[in-house]
């Protein structure tokens, strides 16, 4: 049915007129089999052509060590994401471990949801700092075309380059990636990888590495001179002694050696290492995401109590009289399948439904002031987090992570990426690179203010609290919410709110059976897949 006419149909329904000619209720209705059936069973998620591993047993079952493994996670900054001191407690001291696991926020039995907030009160999740969204759910990420609430990025793999090093997420550096991966799996990654990007020997283990260096990560002197081992390097009026794979290290704000640089992480251990070093340590953080990325795609819900009804010819035994009638709901007076639509329950797309940018840790636009590490002022923002994917496409555009990147595995894309920023380009190739060149030449304009990936709803049941913000509890709010057809006020939340966000005038009895409905779709995913796997002991960092 044409949104037009759910409209039609809405109205006439909230003014109690019959919804077809000689027709009563809604319930008498002949039940709208072919539109329900389009929302069940979800195949299996596309290939990632980005991705060679995915598929590959020995890599997906690194990659779920690698997910569970606190080690990868750096200490506390307790700032937020426009670098302010929190306010509120995290998830450690500042300057201490935080101890993370990628499951410590994405937790598997829940969806790969973010369940560790609510004890606390928050809405948006906490790694190292406070992050400015709500976390989103893993379990199903397969299916993304783009993921984050903004749209950022282009593959799960690219997602797990930013958040592992993300100073408010997990806080850890590519540096000490590496050294976990040679002193905790190195028997397990060089089986998966060895052959083509093997570890190089001077990666040995992180105490052997800790007994040759000095507090401040310099090569120890031998004989007063700096070990062959080793390299000198000189930055500024500094020469130092530093070894070729520091303990820590991620690029810095410059590409330059600034030893004693302010701001600049470790030292600016990373960027003071030779390019060919650098590069090595890159294709072992790749790999890791990589690996992690391929565990993510055997997170996959199934058989939920809505897809048996649909299953079994929609017998009414299979699913209770409230889920039936929000199922009826959901496509029909609810116009909930405009948007929450296919077998995922998601249009893939980006939308203003009217939620206010407010709340502990949400920056506001009046926060992104000029000057500030999120500046919405300037005429083409390079970080101005209240847009959403107005911002988010913008960091797409300049990702150095894509899948036409020569991270990627996907060679045809790889091979077109001159063009990828023509918009004729890509018209004529639809399907190139997975149908997702189509957001790299996405025109930035104000219409995209405001808006955020409309989320998938399967397990919906399971991943409170809800929207971007986390500012809704329950799934009942939620529903209340588009009830009353948003909240969109002036200076509250940018942009224009999406006119398919209307009063639906739903009874609060409608309210309940939607919940109903909502509540059905939570499905199982396998047992062995979610099993936590036994990591090795903590490297001596």
């Amino acid at each position: 049915m044409a949104y037009l006419e759910l409209q039609r149909w809405a109205a006439a329904t909230a003014a109690g007129l019959l919804l077809l000619a000689g027709c009563g209720s809604e319930e008498e209705l002949p039940l709208p089999t072919a539109a329900l059936t389009k929302l069940a069973n979800p195949a299996a998620p596309a290939p990632d052509t980005s991705n060679k591993y995915v598929g590959n047993e020995a890599a997906i079952a690194l990659g779920k060590k690698f997910y569970f493994d606190p080690g990868f996670s750096g200490k506390a900054t307790l700032v937020d994401m426009l670098s302010r001191p929190m306010t509120t407690a995290g998830r450690a001291a500042a300057g201490q471990p935080i101890n993370a696991s990628c499951n410590t926020c994405h937790d598997v039995t829940a969806s790969g949801s973010d369940i560790t907030m609510a004890p606390l009160g928050h809405a948006v999740s906490f790694g190292a700092g406070a992050y400015d969204v709500n976390g989103q759910q893993t379990v199903n990420a397969g299916y993304l075309d783009l993921v984050y609430w903004n749209g950022r990025v282009d593959t799960l793999w690219a997602q797990i380059v930013a958040v592992a090093e993300s100073p408010v997420s997990m806080n850890g550096t590519r540096l000490r990636a590496a050294w976990r991966i040679a002193d905790a799996y190195r028997a397990e990654y060089t089986a998966v990888f060895g052959a083509e990007y093997p570890l190089p020997a001077e990666l040995d283990s992180v105490a052997a590495q800790q007994a040759r260096l000095e507090a401040d990560g310099q090569c120890k002197l031998e004989a007063a001179a700096c070990p062959a081992s080793c390299r000198s390097v000189t930055s500024g009026a500094d020469t130092l002694c530093l070894p070729r794979f520091p303990l820590e290290g991620k690029p810095g704000s410059t590409t330059t050696c600034e030893w004693n640089g302010a701001g600049q992480p470790f030292h600016d251990a990373f960027d003071c290492m030779d390019a060919a070093d650098q590069a090595t340590i890159n294709r072992i953080y790749i790999n890791f995401a990589k690996a992690i990325a391929a565990y993510e795609f055997t997170l996959l819900s199934k058989n939920a109590p809505f897809d048996r009804w649909v299953t079994s010819g929609f017998k009414s035994s299979d699913l209770s009289a409230s889920a039936q009638r929000g199922a009826r709901l959901f496509v029909g007076k609810g116009i909930c399948a405009e948007c929450h639509s296919g077998s995922l329950l998601t249009d893939n797309d980006f939308h203003n439904i009217g939620v206010p940018q407010s709340g502990m840790y949400v920056p506001t636009e009046a926060e992104c002031a000029a000057g500030a590490p999120c500046d919405c002022t300037v005429a083409d923002p390079a970080n101005c987090l209240p847009w959403g994917f107005r911002d988010g496409a913008r960091k797409l555009k300049n990702s150095k992570f894509r899948r036409d990147s020569k991270w990627s595995d996907d060679a045809e894309c790889v091979a077109n990426v001159d063009m990828h920023g023509d918009a004729a380009y890509a018209a004529a190739h639809p399907t190139e690179c997975g149908g997702r060149i189509k957001h790299y030449v996405v025109t930035l304009t104000d219409a995209l203010k405001g808006t955020w990936k409309t989320p998938s709803l399967r397990d919906v049941a399971l991943t409170a609290p809800y929207m971007h913000s986390g500012q809704l509890a329950t799934l009942r709010e939620v529903v209340e919410h588009y009830n009353r057809g948003g909240v969109h006020s002036a200076g509250a939340a940018p942009g224009m709110k999406d006119a398919r966000i209307v009063p639906l005038n739903l009874t609060p009895q409608e309210i309940d059976d939607l919940v109903a409905f909502m509540e059905s779709l939570t499905g199982s995913v396998d047992a062995a897949v979610v099993a936590q796997p036994t990591v090795p002991p903590a490297s001596p960092f």
